[in-house]
């Protein structure tokens, strides 16, 4: 069961102000295709660093605005202005299309579309136990933490220099390939985490867990007890 394109959307009181945008495992040229859903009127959201060609207009309650890119980078809402941030993986023929049905240079080579919704730092937690599949030829992790925080995988702790620094230097990156099965992880410091993986036009790609405070004052997107 992959290629799914629907979530459980979190309760819109747990939406956070700002996230870490982690690029899944370069396949190919392609890029990740992001969604940036806003709870609040008048959002205007800042990426670090900018993306190119991406210019976020100002978001009203309940708009969206979605953009490709191969990078890393921080999603902030300025004024602590609650947003939901949605990832999908591309296609196995992306980033250009087939030509008499045969793949070309630079495309994917192997998986398709896939989704998962992205973690507010403010919701980061500093342990998960995730399951990686059998089915899968390649299964990766994305492990987003405060940079120089310690994180371990399954008791094992993971030396800086796996981790990519990413846009303002507040966090970083680790990036991995994991093995079918059960896996620990744990930080020093609250940490997000992203699993996925594919095959053969199929994958999959699910969120690691994180916590569901309220933090915010909207209700839904049609109503706000703000002032």
């Amino acid at each position: 069961c992959a290629d799914h394109l629907e979530q459980q959307i979190f309760p819109v009181k747990t939406w956070g102000s700002a996230y870490v945008a982690t690029k899944s495992w370069d396949r190919g040229r392609e890029k990740d295709i992001w969604r940036i859903l806003a709870a609040s009127a008048n959002t205007k959201i800042v990426l670090v660093p900018p993306q190119p060609g991406v210019s976020i207009p100002v978001l009203n309650r309940g708009e969206w605005y979605e953009f490709e890119s191969a990078g890393d980078f921080e999603i902030i809402a300025q004024n602590d202005k609650p947003i939901l941030v949605g990832q999908f993986l591309a296609a196995q023929d992306a980033p250009d299309p087939n030509v008499g049905g045969v793949g070309q240079s630079g495309d994917a080579g192997t998986g398709d579309p896939a989704f998962m919704l992205a973690i507010p730092v403010q919701q980061y937690r500093k342990d998960y136990v995730v399951f990686v599949p059998e089915e899968y030829a390649d299964n990766y992790v994305n492990v987003t933490a405060p940079t120089g925080a310690t994180v371990t995988v399954d008791g094992e702790e993971i030396l800086p220099g796996f981790f990519n620094v990413i846009g303002s230097g507040e966090y970083s990156v680790y990036r991995q390939r994991f093995e079918p099965g059960a896996h620990t992880i744990t930080s020093s410091e609250p940490a997000g985490v992203l699993v996925y993986g594919w095959d053969q036009y199929v994958s999959y790609a699910y969120t690691g867990g994180l916590t569901l405070d309220e933090i915010n004052n909207e209700t839904t997107l049609g109503g706000s007890t703000s002032p």
